[in-house]
């Protein structure tokens, strides 16, 4: 089992006040926190740091891929790029055709690779993410006035990156498993009419087997995973105390 260390903060604050508003007391309160945490691998029996295992000095959630600078466009384009069967497909015996994708030639040395899959000789490959949330946070809003009152509850992250990995049909669909539903997104692909797609020209199974092409995690398809969300919004009017007297009630609220 790796050992590690984390290191981390958090933040809170919070302010409640009130004040005449209209001759009627209003009252509102503000309650906000922030936190973030990285863990790091201290020990683990890794001696060649091979980066299909944890390794010390390892970021817990570091991603390693590569980058993709666009689509082969023609066969000179093609022909002239460097070698880069390293990051094909096995189901398209590791071959390139017009339209598939251009990984980066990161290190210039000519071809295209995954070195020995090491922190030392990764080839192309670098930590281009990270899975683990980070900047976690919080905001809880609240007033009352002349009966009325609100609250609203946001809560996020502020940083996380999400790579699909083969198994997400839902992400590549036909990309992966060519049987599988045609998800909207895979509608934007490349054509000679359509050479600036999100998607590359479609290839079944280019996305099914981990660490092979679109299942590479790369620059490209590396999607955002920071977001807020509205929790939840609570608006409330309490019944005036002199209308509940008769009725020998003491409150009523509908909210």
């Amino acid at each position: 089992f790796p050992v590690t260390i984390t290191t981390g903060w958090e933040f809170r604050l919070g302010w409640r006040d009130q004040f005449n508003l209209g001759k009627s007391q209003f009252q509102y309160n503000l309650a906000i926190n922030l936190a973030d945490n990285r863990s790091y691998i201290t020990r683990f029996d890794n001696p060649n740091k091979l980066l299909n295992q944890y390794y010390e000095g390892q970021e817990i959630g570091e991603i390693w891929g590569a980058d993709i600078i666009g689509y082969f466009q023609n066969q000179d384009q093609l022909k002239n790029s460097p070698d880069q069967k390293a990051m094909g497909a096995a189901e398209q015996s590791y071959q390139f055709f017009v339209g598939d994708p251009i990984f980066a030639d990161r290190n210039k040395d000519g071809i295209v690779n995954k070195g020995q899959r090491t922190v030392n000789d990764p080839g192309d490959l670098y930590k281009i993410g990270n899975s683990r949330p980070r900047y976690t946070f919080g905001m809880d809003m609240s007033a009352a006035w002349k009966g009325f009152d609100l609250r609203v509850f946001l809560q996020g992250v502020g940083k996380r990156d999400w790579y699909p990995d083969a198994s997400n049909v839902y992400f590549w669909g036909v990309f992966a498993q060519p049987w599988t539903n045609v998800t909207v997104q895979n509608l934007d692909h490349w054509t000679p009419e359509n050479p600036n797609a999100y998607f590359p020209a479609i290839r079944a199974y280019t996305a099914e087997n981990s660490g092979e092409q679109l299942s590479l995690p790369n620059t490209k398809y590396l999607q955002n995973a920071a977001y807020m969300r509205v929790k939840n919004i609570t608006l409330g009017y309490t019944l005036p105390s002199s209308l509940l007297k008769k009725a020998k009630v003491e409150k009523v609220r509908l909210f």
